[in-house]
């Protein structure tokens, strides 16, 4: 049922050409990001919207896509009184369209960057300052034999939000460097997709390629961090970096 109900979706965008562009990232993520079939079709529904509201600006191309017109779309969803959390999957969905377009040359520059959703940290019971949030991306130095691994760590946290447990259970095929942005399963198994920033993709890079294959043993093979002794890092080994 979901799978048509995705094909029906995606049929809906075959008229301007910022549709195609939509249908061909949605076959994207259908073939190279294994994404659910639910999450396909969530993000697959955030898109038409956009899609729609680019009509009405009359955008019919992605390269006519601008900062401003992103921003007065999310501010239409806040004026709906969408959920903050349907608003930040929104903003994702379109995120990952125009690294997409990078990907594909159809866009040269990609400023998503620049662009905020909603504060949807706030809600955290601790929430780091700036300057707290600098120290500790600035903590691990290069003598340490972790190094690369807390670095890629933290900046992991930083860049995405994500809870430890949720850094702790990432695996290597849940990562996209091409786009640039990585699955998470969260509580309730539910699966989303986070844009991933430059810097923690070259420091992550730079751990895969340095540091984990001295690491890795058969048990803990499949994960993203691994601990000394070759497992799987876990949520409390995730807090010890933090608080190193």
């Amino acid at each position: 049922m979901a799978s048509t109900q995705l094909q029906t979706l995606q049929d809906k965008l075959l008229a301007e050409a910022l549709c195609k562009t939509i249908r061909e990232f949605l076959d994207y993520l259908t073939v190279e990001a294994g994404l659910a079939e639910n999450t396909r079709l969530a993000y697959g529904r955030d898109l038409i919207n956009f899609a729609e509201y680019c009509a009405g600006q009359n955008v019919k191309e992605i390269k006519q896509i601008e900062p401003g017109l992103i921003y007065n779309y999310l501010r239409k969803l806040s004026k709906e009184r969408k959920a903050e959390t349907s608003i930040s999957r929104a903003l994702v969905a379109v995120k990952m369209l125009l690294r997409f377009g990078v990907l594909t040359g159809l866009i040269c520059e990609d400023f998503t960057s620049i662009i905020e959703g909603p504060k949807c940290w706030q809600k955290l019971p601790v929430v780091c300052s700036k300057e707290k949030v600098v120290d500790l991306l600035e903590t691990p130095t290069a003598d340490d034999p972790f190094y690369l691994r807390d670095k890629a760590v933290l900046e992991m946290l930083y860049a995405t939000g994500m809870r430890a447990s949720e850094v702790a259970n990432l695996k290597i095929s849940d990562l996209n460097f091409s786009i640039g942005y990585l699955r998470c399963l969260g509580k309730g198994k539910r699966e989303r997709i986070i844009p991933l920033g430059k810097t923690a993709i070259e420091v992550t890079k730079l751990y895969l390629q340095d540091l984990r294959p001295a690491l890795a043993k058969s048990a803990g093979k499949d994960f993203l961090f691994l601990s000394r002794t070759g497992r799987g890092m876990t949520r409390v080994d995730i807090w010890r970096v933090v608080k190193k």
